[in-house]
């Protein structure tokens, strides 16, 4: 859908083949469009080594979105450690970080706490409960979540939503 509505000619031609105003049509886009993963800068992720990000940057991969998709490309970790020299288990870690961060409601320290205890990947999030991982959340941080269980539950709907589409 948001491709189909992804700029303005776009937006008037499908308004003038189903008869939906534009009006319409132009604050669905961008409705549909805020729930959609924003990028997250490399260096967003605490812990990763700069000459990791730095390495990353020389090959103009600066973002988690960037990073997903080059390492989704064929052999995307060995052609980045051969040609940048980043450790394979770095990529992996970033490639991890990038998936979780795509979530909904997912920002680099949750991703970073959740790939801290073993869920390293969209599908690994969706398998839990909101209760546990709010749990998760608050023992880490050691302060109470400011994030509601149904925005959790709404989050690992989302993820599963990704998980069909692959």
């Amino acid at each position: 859908m948001i491709d189909t509505l992804k700029t303005k000619q776009k937006i008037e031609n499908f308004s003038s083949e189903s008869d939906i105003p534009v009006d319409y049509l132009a604050i669905l886009k961008r409705e549909a469009s805020s729930y959609l993963p924003k990028p997250v800068k490399l260096s967003s992720f605490i812990e990763m080594e700069s000459s990791v990000i730095l390495a990353l940057d020389n090959c103009k991969i600066t973002n988690s979105k960037q990073l997903f998709n080059a390492v989704n490309s064929d052999n995307g970790i060995s052609k980045i450690h051969v040609q940048r020299g980043v450790p394979v288990d770095k990529l992996g870690e970033l490639y991890a970080l990038s998936d979780l961060v795509r979530i909904y409601g997912v920002g680099p320290i949750f991703a970073g706490i959740l790939y801290g205890i073993g869920i390293t990947s969209v599908e690994s999030f969706a398998e839990h409960t909101a209760e546990e991982l709010i749990g998760i959340y608050e023992n880490h941080t050691h302060k109470k979540a400011d994030f509601s269980e149904s925005d959790i539950n709404f989050s690992i709907e989302l993820a599963k939503n990704f998980i069909s589409l692959r």
